[in-house]
């Protein structure tokens, strides 16, 4: 069967003109700032933004249409005002829908996997085939499944956010490559063997086929509908509510800056670096809405859709909104009697949203805030500990043992130093397994190199990996894996982790006392662990953490960096899932209100808090069923990468309204 081509998308921006894209109109149009804001505009008032407008008051004021500037200026905060008033409660209202076909499909997803561990032990007892002829049979019907799939249209994606150019229907990606692919074998005999099986808590018999035909319709109904999930999320909370909070900022300072012009008495060399801010924040927000329409295909972005440079144009976009904020007050402070009003930082930006769904959670994050000689005395403890560290490190490195034992010592260091890191700041890790877990897991040997197991963690802050050791260290989770002790684990470290420490001119020192490369060293050689972009024999780093999966789990941070504000949960790194093994289990980690006690944003702070940490613990995810074939067309595993980003929406967040 076909599948329906994308809906329209509009030109992508490119060198300063709208582009074509495989479209059928080849005329190019002047574009910037303005054609982007028309286009937004008349997009998000089809979403009902703009109830009780004529649709004639919905154009975007441009710098050609007249020559009153201030008039102009009041309509573009007249519309980017009622967008962000608008975005909340149009947020809510699809994220609840997508989390709706969500939750249904993700518990029918888990017994499915029960009914395909059952049918593998039966198949491989009875002497049909081993564990990889099985795989392959499931796999033959995943591509059946999936080329003969419905694809979604509107009901699934919403027409709003492809006609911005920023989403794509569910499993179209994989969809496609399944129709070049062969399927299923009808001349097998074993299809037609049937095992007594229990399904939904009803022992039935089946046959394989009608067996693994089930499962494979459960599993992509699960990644059909976390595509959904990640997809609104993306558009309505990384897209549309941050970028029209920093909009609103901007167009509000614009106005005000054009009207203190005018004022007598008023500071220019401020309204100087006021505009300055503002052009920032609008090359910004450009770049932003380009990044946005980033290709989910390609292996690494053009226009940092995901991962550490996104973050970091996020952060950048908050710290410089809150820096026009300020400026606008200064200079309203400095004329009183003015009449004039500074605009106010939106709540997002704020970090303090008292209403709406999928919000963090009010049982876990900061308690209280610490004044800032109490934080700085905690810090100053904290890096002698981490001084301490780096030097049993390398008395570590130096000492004549062997691997195993130089693994077991250096996991026990760290667990040292995040033990008595949340000690010293005064946190709290309260870890809570998913009751699903426990009946996946019992089917299963965990015992490490019988099992591969990756956990995969939220990403929210630079307190993170304390936090992860507690959590990998905990009764709980060792309980629910049937673990006797503490396992050491494979960690995926940036290069350079630890970079930011002491520095005077051109030397720096980390936290740990050495330096940075020294530190990147220590990581390989004591723990084992596999930093990124470091080159060598051994091959690149993903295929080393795959490596290390048969003797060891894994921990990697599929964000690849830290999010930029408490309900940042942006796509994760997607060629991570095609380099995994299909015989991986992957369990999602949510460490709720962590945000809250260190945030990345603003930009080098300090901000150190005492709180609650809940890390909540996922069901697992097979990596049989949820990671399309090793083929290299479905290299990219966009549907497992999404549907991972949706468990970690689900479960980091509250979706009850507040």
């Amino acid at each position: 069967m076909a599948v329906e081509d994308t809906p329209g998308r509009i030109p992508l921006v490119k060198d300063g003109a709208v582009g074509t894209e495989a479209t059928q109109s080849t005329e190019q149009l002047p574009i910037g700032y303005d054609a982007v804001a028309q286009v937004i505009i008349d997009e998000l008032g089809s979403a009902g933004c703009f109830q009780g407008w004529d649709a004639e008051e919905l154009v975007w004021p441009t710098a050609t249409q007249s020559t009153d500037h201030v008039k102009d200026l009041e309509r573009r905060v007249e519309l980017v005002v009622a967008i962000q008033r608008g975005v909340p409660s149009l947020r809510d209202r699809r994220l609840n829908e997508a989390y709706g076909d969500f939750l249904n499909a993700e518990g029918v997803y888990h017994q499915g996997t029960l009914i395909y561990l059952q049918l593998k032990r039966l198949f491989v007892e009875r002497d049909l085939g081993d564990e990889e002829e099985f795989l392959g049979l499931y796999q033959s019907i995943l591509i059946d499944t999936l080329a003969n799939r419905e694809p979604g249209g509107e009901a699934f994606g919403g027409g709003v956010i492809h006609k911005l150019g920023l989403a794509r229907v569910p499993l179209e990606h994989a969809q496609q490559a399944a129709l070049t692919l062969p399927g299923v074998i009808l001349d097998d005999p074993r299809w037609s063997e049937a095992f007594l099986i229990v399904v939904d808590g009803v022992e039935v018999e089946l046959p394989l086929q009608s067996g693994l035909f089930e499962v494979a319709r459960r599993t992509l109904d699960y990644l059909a509908a976390g595509d959904l999930l990640s997809t609104r999320y993306n558009v309505y909370s990384n897209f549309a509510w941050l970028g029209s909070s920093v909009w609103r900022v901007m167009v509000e300072g614009d106005l005000l800056q054009r009207k203190l012009s005018g004022i007598d008495g008023a500071s220019q060399k401020s309204l100087q670096r006021l505009s300055q801010d503002i052009h920032l924040c609008e090359e910004m927000l450009f770049k932003f809405y380009k990044a946005h329409r980033e290709d989910p295909g390609r292996i690494k972005p053009k226009d940092y859709w995901y991962g550490q440079p996104y973050s970091y144009l996020t952060r950048d976009m908050i710290d410089v909104a809150v820096n026009v904020v300020d400026r606008c007050k200064d200079l309203v402070a400095g004329l009183p009697g003015c009449g004039l009003v500074a605009p106010e930082l939106p709540e997002l930006l704020k970090g303090d949203i008292d209403r709406g769904s999928f919000l963090e959670h009010s049982s876990s994050g900061r308690e209280v805030i610490l004044g800032r000689w109490h934080r700085l005395i905690k810090m100053a403890g904290w890096l002698v500990a981490s001084w301490r560290i780096g030097s049993e490190k390398r008395k570590l490195a130096r000492a004549r043992v062997n691997r195993h034992t130089r693994l077991e010592l250096g996991w026990r260091q760290w667990l040292g130093w995040a033990e008595e890191t949340l000690q010293r700041f005064g946190i709290e890790v309260k870890v809570t397994i998913d009751p699903g877990f426990y009946e996946i897991v019992e089917n299963l040997d965990l015992t490490p190199g019988k099992t591969k197991v990756l956990f995969l963690p939220t990403h929210q802050s630079l307190l993170d990996h304390p936090v992860m050791y507690q959590v990998l260290n905990s009764e709980e989770l060792r309980g629910a894996m049937g673990w006797e002790g503490s396992q050491p684990c494979v960690m995926l470290a940036r290069r350079n982790l630890a970079a930011s420490g002491v520095k005077l001119g051109p030397w720096s020192m980390t936290m740990f006392g050495v330096t940075s490369d020294d530190f990147d060293e220590l990581l390989e050689e004591v723990d084992g662990y596999v930093t990124r972009d470091l080159s060598g024999e051994a091959g690149s780093p993903l295929k080393r953490v795959v490596d290390a999966l048969n003797e060891r789990p894994a921990v990697i941070y599929p964000m690849a960096t830290t999010a930029a504000f408490g309900t940042q949960l942006f796509p994760l790194q997607h060629p991570l899932f095609a380099s995994l093994p299909q015989d991986v289990m992957i369990i999602p980690i949510a460490l709720r209100g962590i945000h809250s006690l260190w945030p990345k944003t603003p930009r080098g702070n300090m901000n150190l808090n005492p709180g609650m940490v809940e890390a909540v613990i996922s069901p697992p995810l097979l990596g049989e069923t949820t990671l399309m074939p090793k083929r290299r067309s479905l290299r990219f595993q966009l549907e497992t990468a999404a549907l991972v980003q949706a468990v970690h929406i689900t479960s980091l967040l509250n979706p009850e309204p507040q």
